[in-house]
């Protein structure tokens, strides 16, 4: 018994390492991007495209933990860390990025067809962002190009060739990751200019930052708006993105109001709201077109 509950909490720590749970972010962008090219997707695809998903987003968290383990060690916010508190090894947290790589690559190839041909780009992404941290201001628009091709991806997926499809909705994606990215940070202003960080809260400060955030929240919203018009059947998903600037505007809110940790994670969990806000909305838009 006491084998069984130590082997539990060993899977437990792993899948807390992977923050499998932040696939919330950006896993119902993927599916909108589906449901922008057909109402009727085929389930198996669906399944292989969510396998690959799953395995690039874990291998991100993971190798981003890796590369950043030295600054994590220093840095408060990131002292649970399973990686910084060595609950996980770095070779085990290696051996389980290699995993997440092959998972994601058994979906690409069980696609198979024109993502042959796209495979690398979340890879390259993924293994630039780290080391842009510390040479210019763009890291938070990166992170937000990487959930970006989600919506893209899964659009690509069914229509099986190459085109920009919901970019509307893809470039609302980037500007909203980088917008609570750039927020969320703001609570390493200190130790990142000790440590050499180039990002738009070590550059610009608080008021700075929240001026940007507020201004691609913004432009999310605009480009989420565009994006019913091209592609909506209904009413409801635009009822979802009235709603997603709500709470866009009461994030934005909170830490005007206070910009300590506590209103800061608080603004930034309010996020993994958003995805299936606008998923749900949409998809109940569609089932209103099938029954009238």
């Amino acid at each position: 018994m006491h084998r069984d509950s130590g082997g539990l909490d060993r899977f437990l720590t792993l899948l807390r390492f992977t923050r499998i749970h932040h696939s919330l972010f950006a896993l119902p962008f993927l599916y909108l991007g589906v449901l922008e090219y057909t109402l009727n997707p085929d389930l198996i695809l669906l399944v292989y495209a969510t396998i690959a998903f799953i395995g690039i987003r874990c291998f991100a968290i993971i190798y981003s933990d890796i590369i950043d383990l030295e600054y994590d060690r220093v840095n408060p916010r990131a002292r649970d860390r399973p990686l910084v508190k060595g609950e996980v090894s770095v070779r085990e947290a290696w051996i389980l990025a290699i995993i997440m790589i092959l998972i994601y690559l058994t979906g690409i190839y069980l696609i198979d067809h024109v993502v042959y041909l796209l495979w690398w780009i979340p890879i390259v992404l993924i293994l630039v962002y780290p080391y842009l941290k510390k040479t210019i201001p763009i890291s938070h628009f990166i992170l937000g190009s990487i959930l970006a091709i989600a919506p893209w991806g899964g659009y690509i997926v069914y229509s099986m060739k190459i085109e920009y499809g919901p970019i509307d909705l893809a470039l609302a994606t980037i500007f909203w990751v980088a917008g609570f990215d750039i927020i969320y940070h703001i609570q390493d202003i200190d130790i990142g200019r000790r440590y050499g960080i180039k990002n738009i809260p070590v550059l610009y400060g608080e008021k700075g930052s929240l001026i940007t955030s507020i201004t691609l929240y913004i432009l999310a919203i605009i480009l989420l708006f565009i994006n019913w018009i091209r592609y909506s059947v209904g009413l409801t998903y635009l009822l979802g993105i009235l709603l997603t600037a709500v709470i866009f505007y009461y994030e934005i809110h909170i830490v005007v109001r206070s910009l300590d940790q506590k209103n800061i994670v608080r603004s930034f969990n309010m996020n993994l709201y958003i995805g299936p806000i606008l998923l749900i909305s949409y998809l109940i838009d569609i089932l209103f077109y099938y029954i009238l």
